[in-house]
């Protein structure tokens, strides 16, 4: 079987904790010749790099249902009717680029579902909202005090439960599918730190396939061709948002703040405190991964339903200040499942990275990108199960990993950064 390889999104909060802390007193020497100007980024006054976003996102779609068909319990189909989709959101953000874009993550604190189908019928099927993120992009900049229009993308979990009827093997837990949102709106931020925005958006690719009349299979046939339609869930999505916004490192945009920070900066040199240990801790989701041809072959109706949590991901390391690198040790794990049409198979991945990666400081108000290369070794398990029957297999795999992203550090005295990565892992198989 070849596993899924990831492509993972990861927000990791890493703290530098000093190498030596102690001064030496008489003797003490400030071993560079001139300030250290090109370790600190460039700031412009009253206009901060990143102000953050926290706050509630209320949304609801109007789904268009008259274009669904569910699968019936005698292999017919049957249209349903149901209410909106509509969920309340934690935001968490930041406005970057001089006020002009507002990356977000949105996580849902409760789902208001939408049960599409007669209550005890034969069929219903429940959607609702999992995570998602995104940015909101200001032609003119959001300062305080004015009203903007934006338009905003990214993209978002959308779930789908299949259930309550009498034939089990057509029932389908949950499948998840990927939307990308598009969509205009209209932000208002006040001067005393409150932040109003409204938008309407259009879900592309929100459907998902669902089959009947599913029957049993030795889990080690080829599955047959069952009947199966495309539902579409597409529709208008409104969202109402309010937060409160702030800026963190509002010091850094006060005049004479890069030269007090190249003095910080020269300090923590001469105190061999620029070469560090430094420890990261955060969570990632799966982004992409490639389609394994056990669904093609096996399970083809469990394709839409592969489904997994946040991966905990963490490190810790040896950042070199004078060539800008780090040396670290990863460790990262997930598990996944599928469940549906009387099958349920799932699959684990844990392993440690040994990896390196170097930083590329292009002076951007803090934002640094960097790439890295990494080899480590993951225990990985395979279960599948109908009844009675069941197949485990477990190995040890030697995976390569190419982790990549930017640093937001615009204060490079600081003892924590915020790191946003990107990790590719080429095919393994088990």
């Amino acid at each position: 079987m070849r596993l899924l390889p990831l492509v993972t999104a990861t927000c990791l909060l890493v703290a530098s904790l000093p190498a030596h802390a102690e001064l030496n007193g008489a003797g003490f020497t400030l071993l560079p010749s001139k300030l250290p100007m090109d370790r600190v980024p460039d700031q412009e006054p009253d206009h901060a790099f990143a102000v953050l976003t926290l706050g509630l996102d209320f949304d609801v779609q109007n789904t268009l249902t008259g274009s669904w068909s569910l699968p019936a319990a005698d292999g017919t189909w049957i249209s349903p009717d149901g209410p909106p989709l509509s969920a309340l959101s934690l935001h968490i953000g930041a406005l970057h680029f001089d006020d002009r874009a507002d990356l977000f993550v949105r996580i849902p604190l409760y789902a208001l579902e939408a049960v599409l189908g007669v209550e005890g019928g034969d069929r219903t099927a429940t959607a609702s909202w999992s995570v998602s993120t995104g940015v909101k992009y200001y032609h003119w900049p959001l300062h305080e005090g004015l009203v903007r229009p934006f338009v905003v993308t990214g993209f978002g979990w959308r779930t789908l439960d299949l259930s309550a009827s009498a034939d089990s093997a057509s029932d389908l837990r949950r499948a998840r599918q990927l939307v990308i949102p598009v969509g205009l709106g209209l932000g208002w931020r006040a001067p005393f730190g409150l932040l109003i925005d409204a938008e309407v958006a259009w879900n592309l690719g929100d459907s998902t396939t669902v089959y009947t009349d599913v029957q049993p299979q030795s889990l080690h046939d080829d599955s047959p061709a069952f009947a199966h339609r495309d539902l579409s869930l597409n529709g208008l999505r409104f969202s109402l948002g309010l937060k409160w916004h702030f800026d963190l490192n509002a010091e850094t945009t006060t005049q004479g703040w890069e030269v007090e920070e190249a003095e910080r900066v020269l300090k923590m040199i001469a105190r061999r405190r620029a070469t560090t240990l430094t420890l990261g801790m955060g969570a990632s989701m799966r982004v992409m991964a490639n389609a394994s041809p056990y669904f093609d072959t096996h399970r083809p109706y469990l394709a839409d339903a592969w489904q997994e949590g946040l991966i905990p991901d963490g490190s810790v390391g040896w950042y070199f200040f004078d060539a800008d690198i780090e040396a670290r040790i990863a460790l990262r794990g997930w598990q996944g499942n599928a469940v549906g049409y009387g099958v349920d198979l799932s699959i684990f991945r844990f392993g440690g990275f040994i990896e390196g990666i170097k930083f590329f400081d292009i002076n951007f108000h803090g934002l640094v990108p960097w790439i890295g290369l990494g080899l480590g070794i993951e225990h990985v398990g395979f279960t599948e199960s109908r009844g009675i029957d069941e197949r485990v297999k477990e190995d040890q795999l030697l995976v390569l990993s190419v982790p990549f992203g930017f640093d937001i550090r615009p204060a490079p005295s600081s003892w924590w950064l915020l790191r946003t990565s990107l990790r590719w892992v080429p095919v393994a198989k088990l």
